[in-house]
């Protein structure tokens, strides 16, 4: 999970940084290799979110997601695995 986080990033990162030299990006005409940029990092970001889903819905091939039940009991602790 931490690289699709990282991905994020870096694509937050440069838009952010479009954004503060926008002047100079109108200026020069570098609209097209900025957004040919951010475009490139959130495809690395979807490449790495789609893998992170896949490998997900291959441990869980119902599609549904697997966490502990803690229905009242009378020792207070989880006793199944359920899907939501």
């Amino acid at each position: 999970m931490t690289v699709a986080i990282l991905q994020t990033d870096a694509r937050v990162q440069a838009i952010t940084e479009s954004v503060g030299i926008l002047r100079m990006v109108k200026l020069f005409g570098w609209e097209s290799k900025m957004m040919k940029r951010v475009e490139d990092r959130r495809a690395e970001e979807l490449n790495w979110l789609w893998k992170i889903k896949v490998r997900c819905q291959s441990l869980h091939p119902s599609g549904k997601s697997s966490h502990f039940s803690y229905a009242p009991r009378r020792t207070g602790l989880p006793y199944k695995l359920s899907g939501m």
